[in-house]
């Protein structure tokens, strides 16, 4: 929980969190500016700094231009090209990176919300620093922290085994209310969820300490692969790149190694599991979208992206509409073809005129997935892992071939199709070939 807010210095304040503080520079009727930090020092030196440019903005002092960068600090023998030479790139506040990245250029992609999150992040990891800071023993310091789970654990490896923080008295109904009368403590183990925590903190009572798992490498990949896109973006939109872009391209942030990639998921459900997440499911609509999912291979954005209007029910097909020019996506305007039972859903839900086939929000859903995978004990199920088992089926159940579940999936490129989607059950293809009467001549008799 924060602390109140303390007045530092005139027009600078600060908020505890934790071991990280906040602090804030308000000069009105300039709009405030905030950033934070583990160090005292260098928060309240970044504030110092900002108030002044603050005070001088609202004289009306016009800003002066910083001679050009010394070479030495650019690379040994490098001299810039053309554009704004007075510009010292070094200099460059990740802080005033972040923030243009995050007004002019997150609303164009497709996941704005896990991006802004992990921008959030950045600008909580990285804000304090300037562009010529970021060597290599500061994003190794951090690379370590965040692999370790210390900035930010990472998911429980077995959520199934609640850990002994994790373990609550029981039996209860809600979290921090007593216990019915009359009934004799035990210990459940109940995952304590971030909610349930929040709950127990607000009402004073004893939280034990989270535990802290490591991070996985693809999210630290995201977050890197995140922040270099908003520099680049930056020099590209502010004139730099052709001045300063070899210089960029020598910094350590820019040229260094990521972590390795992760694996390519095979994760299949059986019939048995999506029974069982589906019936802990709270509402039919979530149901009824997780079941067209599955029978259309539809990604998650584009499934609650279905609209009436496009349902073409005299030839079985729906169409799937671009989200728009000024914003990135994977989905491409096609016609996707209707299964019998993807129909039925569809009659099902009872045909409409216009509006949304499934009025969910993306984020919503994911989430709805999760829960209810957690409560069924498939604690691995993500909810993505459902077009990988409806692609698979397509080719298992109705012996389609990948250029025509390509029709489905929208897959521009076939190696990422049977990469990452396409993972047959190989015992049922051997069930399969043992119906086969050819399969009996693939030798000659003996």
């Amino acid at each position: 929980m924060k602390s109140s807010t303390k007045k530092v210095e005139s027009n600078i304040y600060v908020e505890t969190r934790g071991k990280a503080m906040r602090f804030v520079v308000a000069v009105y009727p300039i709009p405030k500016d905030s950033a934070t930090f583990s160090d005292y020092a260098k928060g309240l030196l970044w504030a110092q700094e900002r108030r002044v440019e603050f005070l001088k903005q609202k004289a009306g002092v016009p800003e002066a231009k910083s001679p050009p960068a010394p070479v030495y600090l650019l690379s040994a023998n490098y001299r810039p090209v053309g554009g704004d030479a007075a510009v010292d790139p070094t200099a460059i506040s990740i802080s005033t990176i972040l923030k243009y990245f995050q007004e002019h250029e997150l609303g164009k992609l497709g996941g704005k919300g896990p991006e802004g999150s992990r921008l959030k992040q950045l600008q909580e990891w990285f804000g304090g620093y300037r562009l010529g800071q970021l060597n290599s023993p500061v994003v190794s310091a951090w690379l370590t922290k965040r692999r370790s789970g210390l900035l930010g654990s990472g998911r429980k490896p077995n959520r199934s085994k609640p850990t002994q923080s994790e373990q609550r008295t029981g039996p209860q109904s809600k979290v921090g209310a007593p216990p019915p009368e009359g009934a004799s403590l035990c210990t459940v183990k109940v995952p304590l969820t971030k909610h349930q925590r929040y709950t127990l903190k607000k009402r004073a009572r004893t939280v034990p300490d989270a535990e802290v798992f490591p991070v996985s490498t693809q999210t630290v990949r995201h977050e890197l692969m995140l922040l270099r896109r908003a520099i680049q973006s930056y020099f590209t939109n502010h004139q730099l790149m052709l001045p300063y872009g070899p210089w960029l391209n020598t910094l350590h942030i820019m040229k260094m190694k990521l972590p390795e990639q992760a694996a390519a998921r095979s994760r299949r459900f059986s019939d048995a599991e999506i029974r069982a997440i589906t019936a802990e499911l709270s509402s039919d609509t979530q149901k009824t979208a997780i079941h067209f999912a599955l029978l259309t291979s539809l990604r998650c954005s584009e499934l609650v992206s279905l609209r009436w209007e496009d349902v073409k029910l005299h030839n079985l097909t729906i169409v799937l509409r671009e989200p728009g020019h000024l914003q990135a996506s994977k989905t491409s305007e096609r016609e996707v073809p209707l299964l019998p039972l993807a129909v039925e859903v569809l009659l099902r839900i009872g045909v409409k005129a216009q509006g949304k086939i499934f009025p969910l929000s993306a984020t919503g859903l994911s989430q709805a997935w999760r829960r209810a995978a957690d409560r069924a004990g498939i604690y691995d199920g993500r909810l993505h892992d459902c077009r990988r088992e409806a692609i698979s089926r397509l080719v298992e159940t109705c012996g389609l071939g990948v250029e025509k579940v390509i029709m489905f999936s929208g897959h521009s490129d076939i190696t990422t199709l049977q990469k990452h989607y396409l993972h047959l059950d190989a015992g049922r293809i051997a069930h399969d070939l043992s119906k086969v009467e050819g399969a009996s001549l693939m030798l000659p008799k003996m």
